[in-house]
């Protein structure tokens, strides 16, 4: 993580929360973090303090897109975006266009895809990746 980072912003669904937990032991002292995660699956145990905000969002895709959009986020925010592809890929849209988040201060991490089964997300993974940086001109 960035020795100057001051906020981050951690999107997540219930497969990625072992990710966001790692990434907020990390957090620097000086730093804030707001965690955007799927209504219902907050069984995973993550930092509870006052440098953390958890916000929950609608179980769907566009539900936690929703979430985050209307969220008021400092423009130094790093974001920790990890879950289903259909979640991944508009988030990277607005983060890095919409928002204007440099390419270095956006992480995403599209673990699965519904209807796909590991193997099947596989053979498609690298094809998906590749568009989706197409999209934000990476």
């Amino acid at each position: 993580m960035p020795s100057d980072l001051t906020h981050v912003l951690a999107v997540a669904d219930a497969v990625a929360l072992p990710a966001v937990a790692n990434t907020l032991a990390s957090l620097p002292e000086s730093a804030r973090a707001t965690v955007v995660i799927v209504e219902g699956h907050h069984i995973y145990p993550l930092p509870d303090n006052d440098r953390v905000t958890i916000v929950t969002a609608p179980r769907d895709p566009e539900g936690i897109f929703a979430t985050v959009r209307d969220l008021d986020l400092p423009r130094d925010t790093h974001a920790f975006v990890h879950g289903q592809a259909a979640m991944v890929r508009p988030m990277r849209r607005h983060l890095r266009l919409e928002r204007g988040l440099p390419k270095e201060r956006v992480h995403l991490s599209a673990y699965w895809f519904a209807g796909r089964d590991a193997d099947g997300w596989r053979a498609m993974k690298k094809d998906f990746n590749r568009s989706m940086e197409a999209e934000s001109g990476d």
